[in-house]
């Protein structure tokens, strides 16, 4: 009540100010004609209008920061959109450029750009050349086979947020599922940018934990916003800041964005339950399970190719020994650490390949095969 009372007596001087002026100018042009016998009124209406011309500007200045407060809150946000739509063009297009500005300083677009990542072009065709992931395809394709049939039935829920959460252990292929799921988002119209925004949930709990959240909703606008390792938003001070402002956006930004919660079953458990937002917005979840002995060596020979090596069946067997082992250790990765253990192999390989051990240069062999558990007792 206070600070529209101040706004509309601050509106009031303005109005008064402009009013007396015009009253003045207008009152020294009738009596222009006879000059000596009005001198002393006219000085003293010109020194009036210039006094008010003086006025004008402080008040212009008052009447902006009362209307200010009554319509922003103390993050320069406006309180509601009608308020935005009252605005002149000029002081639309004012506000708007000091929030660019505000935003550029808390997300600078460099780094936007660099997170900023395209969507499968060819989602269902990505989506079976995965490896493994029997229940993730499975849920996958009937997410899809849902969004085709409301598309072709005349029937699309393309308003209804879409929020997801994928949880599991690490290197279960995660950001790869997130960006074929946003080809299908894409594709069926649920979203009209093929692009998505990975970020870590670590980035977004700093000091400027409202203000980021919102920035990075804002540029996912039309697309997928991706929050891989989701939990780390609690850690810290500011992590309740982050986690309530992220909430907030699900709901102000309803059907604007896509989000996808991702990470370790246990901690997301508790990110989930952190805040009982979360559990009324994300309507999708997706466990994504380790991988068997044999899918780790289909990755291996992957991933090789993809390098240029072949394995021959001795190096396959050795990677599938120390595969059964390493499953069970803690720090285990999944396909992280066949990409580790691949790394360290082709290491191991040109010193094998100089001694004369390994014969063919582009091929890994038994004695190649290197992989090495993580130990704390090693730092």
């Amino acid at each position: 009540m206070k600070k529209q009372a101040s706004y509309t007596l601050a509106m009031f001087l303005s109005i008064a100010d402009v009013i007396g002026m015009v009253g003045l100018i207008y009152l020294a042009s009738t009596q222009i004609g006879d000059v000596q016998g009005n001198k002393v009124f006219l000085i003293l209406e010109g020194i009036g209008v210039l006094v008010l011309f003086l006025l004008f500007k402080p008040l212009e200045s008052y009447r902006r920061r009362a209307r200010t407060a009554t319509q922003y809150d103390s993050y320069g946000r406006m309180k509601s959109m009608n308020a935005y739509d009252k605005l002149s063009v000029q002081e639309q297009r004012e506000l708007d450029k000091v929030r660019m500005m505000e935003q550029e300083r808390i997300l600078p677009y460099t780094v936007v750009r660099e997170m900023t990542h395209k969507g499968s072009e060819n989602p269902e065709e990505d989506m079976r050349a995965l490896v493994g992931m029997g229940r993730v395809k499975e849920k996958m394709e009937e997410m899809e086979a849902r969004m085709e049939f409301d598309q072709e039935s005349g029937t699309s829920r393309t308003g209804e947020p879409m929020h997801m959460c994928f949880f599991g252990p690490p290197g279960t292929g995660k950001t790869t599922c997130a960006r074929i799921m946003t080809g299908f988002l894409y594709k069926y119209g649920y979203i009209p940018e093929n692009r998505l925004i990975e970020v870590n949930g670590g980035f977004l709990s700093d000091q400027y934990a409202e203000k980021k959240v919102e920035a990075i909703v804002q540029r996912a606008f039309g697309g997928v916003l991706f929050i891989d390792e989701a939990y780390s938003m609690l850690g810290g001070a500011f992590g309740p800041d982050a986690v309530a402002a992220l909430i907030k956006q699900m709901e102000d930004a309803r059907g604007k964005f896509v989000l996808i919660l991702a990470g370790y079953e246990k901690e997301m458990k508790e990110l989930m339950q952190s805040n009982p937002g979360f559990l009324s917005r994300v309507k999708e979840y997706f466990y994504f399970e380790s991988y068997s002995v044999d899918e780790l060596s289909e990755i291996f020979h992957r991933m090789a190719k993809t390098e240029g090596y072949d394995i021959s069946p001795e190096a396959d067997k050795v990677f599938r020994e120390k595969m059964e082992t390493a499953r069970h250790d803690y720090h285990f990765g999944n396909a992280r650490t066949v990409r580790n253990v691949l790394e360290k192999s082709m290491d191991r390989h040109s010193l094998n390949f100089k001694r004369g051990i390994s014969p063919e240069r582009m091929r890994l062999d038994a004695p190649d095969i290197v992989y090495e558990a993580v130990s704390l007792a090693q730092w």
